[in-house]
């Protein structure tokens, strides 16, 4: 399919934190409802004292942290620490304002991008009754992105973005790693340099301009850091191209006009005071909580699915009362919601106290609950009233309420639609003068958007500053070498690979991050390693340039699909491949793991091969249809099987058993038999060295036929021995062994081996204590030579003084 646009970010989250976890999940909704229907005020629609609540409020323990129903951007905030009860009895002013934008599938039902069909939707969120007072907001990642420059007297310059990540460093110091300069490695790679400090999520970072690979080099103005580089794909740094702007705005004090990025989940504030209305009949209890309210400038809600939702939209005038005489009933609505809006609008209700409201609202039964949950009323919103115009003109309102005058003051305090508007706030556009806006239970809403949202994961390609969805490599350039994105719910975008092409084939690569070096010398610490003994480890170690990182993933050249750091693959068209061999093992040893992972998307091996002391083979079956043909395989180069692979190597238990397989390979390789004058002789009577056996199950990883002549021929040139002559491994000695070294070297580069002479010098160089002596022996120059011989202007710090060469 051509890659088609699509918002697709629509994970969503509850606003609070409940049952270990704020991540939207549907088992929970009730738990909400219950929160906000059983409380003693901030119901939806209507609120105690008969005027349109188009929120709910849920109540919360104090300083509890609120989070985004969903990602967004963050247009407007009031913050200040002078709110006072005396002039603010209605609870805390200060409050978050999100706008949403996302794209919805028409058809729920259908999970194949290839077939999708959506439609964007635009709404907003208000987080009212914050408690965010700057000074205990370093949790808030918005805010504490501005608190170092709200006092700052130092202009901000050049490109501004923050740190969007809490993945790195350890226990609470999480972050985004900020490290050295990277150094130069092959094939386009460039190394991670050292750790200098974890940058918290938040943290404000200047653009500079070096930029090596996935490295992007930034000054931190807040820690006083230049020039330290960061990793930086997907969104681990969002740009916020205002940020001065904004930083100015929240210095002025009031609301801010503000267009910061945000994260779906992300911590807005805490917790705040809410004090319902009907102020002159109760005296309030500390009651905290938030009040959460979703609204749109036109009605979001599918018309093939409105016979499900209620719709109220002629309330039109610009007060927020609930008239049920003098202009409900020219709607004419009937049933239940027409029962329900007569007994609640202040002028039929007759109420005469709140705990006839209370009574009558907790009363409701629970389907007459699921029908309010599911209105849609188009009115006023409550927060662009002119509380003293609105009195003014509704006196018999006023008196039976109670709204003074000083009343008026203080709900005036906390409009702050008009204040926003002035400030260019970008807010839906006003209709005949007034703020008329569609609003929706929010929980029923979130049910409505989580329900018409594609299933993760989706992979993308970002293309100036849009994002499309696409699924397999003829969706992406190649020839530019795109990158395509993961997203996911709850976690950042993350690269899968870049467009390559091989052997005429054409799909993506990732050569991965923690190569065999990383993982088992220094620092030693990826998860998931099976037990090796030292030596086994420092033979891996040295093969760390030629094969792939623990991460690494292929499916662009002839074999189709590779992953993992021994890059088995699934084989050339109708070959079996190593692949298989792998995945049977885990399926043997771990059969749910590889169940959880690809039993029950229908893949499966088949028609394995087990020899002992051989490798495994096998064919790949998928949906139950067993693939050998070129035609067949072309399937496993679509995205979703690279990722599954990688999602399987995150799980360090499927790693353990994976990687068990494959690093059984170099007991395959000392196993290696060949016939010496009539005797059977193994490889591992042979060669005693680390370097050697490095050396050659390199070879076999790359060329396992070769490997199985070139081990032979490098004893008998070294040795000069004729083809019939016998070997005596008892008498072999140590030079004898620098001399074998030097042929395989010299056979190695005569063979087909890719790229083979860069290879053995990569590995040599992780030889103890090398010098130039030993590098003469083994047939290089001296050192220098050996550096050269890797292309790389980096040699010297690949140097890593760990494999034995002595017998």
């Amino acid at each position: 399919m051509p890659a088609k646009e699509a918002r697709f970010r629509g994970h969503l989250h509850y606003p609070l934190h409940r049952g270990g976890t704020s991540t939207f999940n549907k088992d929970l909704l009730g738990s909400y409802y219950t929160n906000n229907e059983t409380a003693d005020g901030g119901w939806y629609p209507i609120g105690a004292n008969q005027t349109w609540h188009n929120g709910i409020h849920l109540t919360a323990s104090r300083g509890d942290p609120i989070h985004s129903i969903a990602k967004g951007k963050l247009i407007a905030a009031r913050l200040g620490n002078d709110y006072s009860n005396e002039k603010y009895p209605f609870g805390s002013p200060r409050f978050a304002l999100i706008q949403h934008d996302m794209s919805l599938l028409k058809n729920p039902a259908e999970q194949n991008p290839s077939q999708w069909q959506t439609r964007d939707i635009q709404f907003y969120t208000l987080y009212m009754h914050l408690d965010c007072q700057p000074s205990e907001m370093t949790d808030v990642p918005w805010l504490r992105s501005f608190l170092p420059f709200l006092s700052a007297s130092t202009p901000l310059s050049g490109v501004l973005a923050r740190v969007n990540i809490a993945e790195d460093g350890t226990g609470n110091q999480k972050g985004l790693n900020s490290r050295t300069a990277p150094t130069e490695g092959r094939n386009g790679k460039w190394l991670k340099g050292n750790v200098v400090t974890v940058l918290p999520k938040g943290t404000i970072v200047e653009r500079c301009a070096g930029r090596r690979g996935n490295y992007q080099e930034v000054n931190v103005p807040s820690k006083n850091l230049t020039s330290v580089w960061v990793y930086d794909t997907g969104n681990r740094l969002v740009d916020i191209p205002t940020f001065t702007e904004q930083v100015n705005a929240l210095r002025a004090g009031g609301c801010a006009r503000l267009d910061y990025p945000i994260e779906s989940g992300e911590i807005l504030g805490h917790a705040g005071l809410i004090k319902p209305a009907r102020i002159s009949e109760l005296t309030f209890l500390a009651t905290y909580g938030i009040h959460l309210e979703l609204f749109a400038a036109s009605n979001f809600i599918a018309s093939d699915d409105m016979p499900s939702w209620q719709l109220v939209q002629d309330d039109t005038d610009d007060d927020v009362l609930c008239e049920y005489e003098t202009l409900l009933k020219k709607i004419n609505p009937t049933g239940r919601i027409a029962a329900f809006l007569q007994r609640f609008g202040w002028d039929s209700s007759g109420f005469v106290d709140f705990d006839d409201v209370k009574s009558y609202f907790h009363s409701l039964s629970h389907s007459d609950r699921k029908l309010l949950r599911g209105s849609i009323t188009r009115n006023t919103s409550f927060w662009s009233i002119d509380w003293k115009a609105m009195a003014s003109r509704n006196q018999a309102w006023v008196d039976e309420f109670d709204f003074s005058s000083e009343v008026q003051e203080s709900a005036n305090r906390y409009s702050w639609w008009r204040e926003c508007e002035a400030k260019g706030v970008p807010l839906p556009a006003r209709t005949e003068g007034k703020a008329l806006l569609y609003h929706y239970h929010p929980l029923a809403a979130m049910e409505y958007i989580d329900a018409h949202l594609p299933a993760p994961p989706i992979f993308f390609v970002k293309r100036s500053d849009k994002e499309y969805v696409v699924t397999k490599p003829a969706d992406i350039d190649i020839p530019s070498r795109e990158r395509v994105w993961v997203y996911e719910p709850g976690k950042p975008d993350w690269l899968l690979g870049r467009g390559q092409t091989l052997q005429n084939c054409e799909g993506i690569g990732n050569m991965g991050e923690t190569d065999l070096y990383e993982a088992l010398i220094t620092p030693a610490t990826a998860p998931g390693i099976p037990p090796l003994s030292n030596s086994q480890k420092r033979i891996w170690a040295a093969i760390w340039h030629s094969e792939g990182a623990l991460e690494a993933l292929n499916t662009y050249d002839s074999a189709f699909l590779s992953f993992g750091p021994m890059q088995q693959t699934v084989g050339k068209p109708d070959a079996k491949g190593e692949l298989q061999g792998a995945l049977h093992y885990v399926k043997t040893h771990a059969a749910q793991l590889f169940q959880n992972y690809f039993g029950q998307y229908k893949l499966d091996v088949t028609e394995v091969d087990e020899t002992e002391g051989e490798l495994v083979y096998g064919h790949v079956k998928l949906d139950g249809r067993v693939l050998k043909s070129a035609a067949d395989k072309q399937v496993l180069r679509d995205f979703i099987w690279a990722y599954r692979c990688v999602k399987a190597m995150e799980d360090t238990e499927f790693r353990r058993h994976f990687l068990t397989h494959g690093f059984n390979r170099i007991n395959i390789v000392k196993g290696l038999t060949a016939n010496f004058g009539g005797t059977a002789v193994k490889l591992s009577d042979v060669y005693k060295m680390e370097l050697s056996l490095s050396l050659l199950l390199d070879v076999h990883i790359n060329l396992p036929g070769a490997a199985k002549t070139i081990w032979v021929k490098a004893v008998k040139n070294a040795l000069g021995l004729g083809n019939n002559a016998t070997l005596n491994t008892s008498s072999i000695t140590e030079d004898d062994e620098y001399e074998m070294i030097k042929e395989i070297i010299s056979l190695r580069n005569d063979s087909n081996m890719w790229d083979p002479e860069a290879r053995a010098a990569f590995i040599v160089l992780c030889a103890e204590d090398l010098n130039d002596a030993l590098a003469q022996k083994i047939g290089y120059d001296n050192v220098n030579d050996i550096k050269t011989k890797t292309g790389s202007n980096s040699a010297s710090s690949y140097m890593h003084d760990f494999l034995k060469h002595s017998r």
